[in-house]
């Protein structure tokens, strides 16, 4: 325990040789008066991730799910890259995901603040079923007063932290009820510009 440590930033703790340590042989929330960790690569070696499976701080990220980042390579793009030898394309798919955490960090010590939501799973979030809860924000700006496990999405290519939008609406319908097809479209517009996103 090392409790004159304020604040110990874990960016995708190793998995392989450290799961079944004690705390005193890993990181653990006893290092620090905050810690707060990202995970990028979470998942089984033989499923071919690289970092801790669980949480280990008082506040753990789980961007995109914490195995699989946006714009990463899957196992069966990577499987090709074995096959046809391309040793720079298999190296590059190997550590994308890991490498996602601290890229993630660095950028968020000057971007706005990625929106993260306390959840049970990754799942539950997708579905919407999160953004009323407690939220904090992941990377630098992390906030030591709200614990617990937190989960937001990225964009596949840098900024990759970006605001997350709810929008709730409810249709009335009047006269007669029956099954009518159509397509609710929203847009992102800012006062003085061009849709920042449109989605249908």
């Amino acid at each position: 325990q090392m409790k004159h440590i304020c604040i110990c930033s874990g960016l995708d703790p190793a998995g392989p040789m450290f799961m079944n340590r004690k705390p005193s042989g890993r990181l653990d929330r006893s290092d620090a008066m905050f810690v707060d960790v990202i995970h990028t690569d979470s998942g089984s070696l033989l499923s071919g991730h690289f970092g801790y499976v669980g949480n280990l701080g008082h506040a753990d990220f789980y961007p995109n799910g914490g195995s699989r980042m946006r714009g990463c390579k899957g196992m069966f793009s990577t499987a090709v890259d074995v096959i046809t030898g391309d040793e720079d394309e298999l190296a590059a798919a190997e550590a994308c995901n890991h490498s996602r955490a601290h890229e993630y960090f660095i950028e968020s010590i000057n971007s706005p603040a990625a929106a993260a939501y306390r959840c049970s799973d990754y799942e539950t979030f997708q579905k919407g079923m999160c953004q009323d809860s407690v939220g904090n924000v992941m990377g630098y700006h992390s906030s030591p007063d709200m614990h617990g496990t937190f989960f937001c999405d990225t964009q596949s290519k840098s900024p990759y932290l970006s605001r997350q939008v709810v929008v709730r609406g409810r249709v009335r319908l009047t006269g007669a009820l029956k099954t009518v097809p159509g397509r609710l479209t929203v847009a992102l517009r800012p006062l003085d510009g061009p849709p920042l996103h449109r989605s249908s």
